[in-house]
């Protein structure tokens, strides 16, 4: 028989293991809708002579949200529901993005969505493990698009438990790579932001005649004072007269 100090260890015992249980299956059957970054996206934008290309990523669970993506209703979004909900979620993200030049609307295509993770996410998104699943878009809009009247909008930012969604990601162009970010105070990629990385010197006599900066300067300088000294040095002594 056992003691009442025994009893009392044996029922804390099945208190723990019960109560653990419970915690347990609360967090599986709800880990799918709340351990995700509903508030990031990432963007990948690259423009030139031949227009737009944007690669974009965002959460399923965001996305549920908008669309009923998960159809069976268990709280995960799969691959075969996010290609179920293809023409919706096409449709969604073409009326999010949206190219304007000179005010005016130019169209934007999009590819099948697809449900992505692991090595088909990017490195460097920020905030969200390689190893959740993303939905993967990819829009294109033909140019010519000159970066001096075009306009680019995104309009996903929305509300989620009481968080702004944001967009981070990068603006790619011949000129170079810049940052970018949207969010509530900033949903639109204007000329000022398009034209820097997309202006690049059209040739070497154009890029010749760009100013130079002030270090260009200073090592000029000491380019030329060195070959003074050198050539000041390789003279060699005139003979005496008598």
């Amino acid at each position: 028989m056992l003691s009442p100090t025994s009893r009392i260890c044996a029922f804390a015992s099945r208190l723990v293991c019960v109560v653990t249980l419970t915690v347990v299956s609360m967090v599986s059957l709800t880990a799918g809708a709340a351990a995700h970054f509903a508030t990031v996206g990432f963007s990948d934008i690259t423009l030139g002579e031949g227009g737009m290309a944007y690669d974009l990523w965002l959460d399923p669970y965001h996305l549920a949200t908008l669309l009923p993506l998960d159809a069976n209703d268990n709280t995960i979004v799969s691959a075969a529901e996010v290609q179920e909900a293809s023409d919706l979620l096409t449709a969604l993200a073409q009326e999010a993005v949206v190219v304007e030049q000179d005010g005016t609307a130019v169209p934007v295509q999009a590819g099948t969505p697809r449900l992505v993770t692991g090595e088909d996410v990017p490195q460097d998104v920020a905030t969200i493990d390689a190893d959740f699943p993303l939905v993967a878009f990819h829009l294109t809009a033909d140019g010519p698009l000159d970066p001096a009247r075009t306009s680019i909008t995104y309009g996903l930012l929305l509300m989620d438990a009481a968080e702004p969604h944001r967009n981070v990601g990068r603006l790619r162009g011949p000129a170079g790579t810049q940052p970018i970010e949207f969010d509530p105070d900033h949903d639109r990629l204007v000329p000022a932001d398009l034209v820097v990385v997309v202006n690049a010197p059209s040739s070497s006599r154009l890029a010749a005649a760009a100013p130079m900066g002030v270090g260009a300067v200073l090592l000029l300088f000491l380019i030329l004072l060195l070959l003074l000294i050198a050539r000041r040095r390789g003279r060699a002594p005139r003979p005496a007269t008598t």
